[in-house]
């Protein structure tokens, strides 16, 4: 009797813990895709006028990196080119933009 309950406690831990590792390489392979309205004119205005643009930029990637949790950022060139579109002094204010994850990779692109 105790030779065969430990036998079943023993295939429970190793089905539990294949259910872990199931769960997490779920967790990588999931996308997530998310659309955010990210704010940052009160954070460029804390640079010089000529630096504006390059700001605003590290600020999306700063933001994105935090709210998606991963390492690495993609923009797109369209977003880029959205912000710089009125030069590096004077970029807009606020750009809305869809971001996929795949694993610890998130690509963003621009919404119109």
């Amino acid at each position: 009797m105790e030779q065969n309950e430990q036998k079943q406690i023993e295939e429970q831990k190793e089905t539990e813990e294949q259910k872990k590792e199931t769960i997490k390489e779920n967790k990588n392979n999931e996308k997530i895709e998310r659309e955010y309205i990210i704010h940052y004119r009160q954070k460029i205005k804390t640079a010089p006028k000529w630096r504006r643009a390059k700001k605003a930029i590290s600020y999306v990637r700063e933001f994105l990196k935090r709210h998606m949790k991963v390492k690495e950022v993609k923009l797109d060139n369209s977003i880029n080119e959205e912000i710089w579109k009125n030069g590096a002094k004077n970029p807009p204010g606020k750009i809305k933009v869809r971001v996929v994850k795949e694993g610890e990779i998130a690509k963003a692109t621009l919404v119109k």
